[in-house]
């Protein structure tokens, strides 16, 4: 249940954001990320927190943007580290996960 809602936050956040409801977005996505790091579950964090900073840097909050965007690349470096070599490198090579890595620069 927990996690069905930190990912409806996650779309939800996303959606507002796409409307140009940044504000609103910034409330679902800072949900969602707390959502997501109460289960302590790293593929449900980075996303949440990638998406995050961007929503906080269209807000104009770029110190909070920068510490959204740190968390997603140290949460997914962490998770990629416990891959194999091979797991790993098909991993950081996904076309969506370059995307979402590609839009917190």
């Amino acid at each position: 249940m927990a996690s069905s809602l930190a990912a409806s936050r996650l779309t939800l956040g996303r959606s507002l954001h796409a409307l140009g409801r940044t504000d609103d977005a910034v409330t679902a996505l800072r949900q969602a990320l707390g959502d997501a790091r109460a289960l302590g579950h790293p593929p449900s964090i980075w996303p949440a927190a990638a998406a995050l900073a961007v929503s906080l840097e269209q807000a104009g909050d770029d110190a909070g943007a920068e510490d959204a965007a740190r968390l997603a690349q140290s949460t997914l470096e962490e998770f990629a580290a416990g891959l194999s070599a091979t797991r790993r490198e098909r991993f950081m090579a996904s076309p969506h996960l370059r995307a979402s890595l590609e839009r917190i620069g």
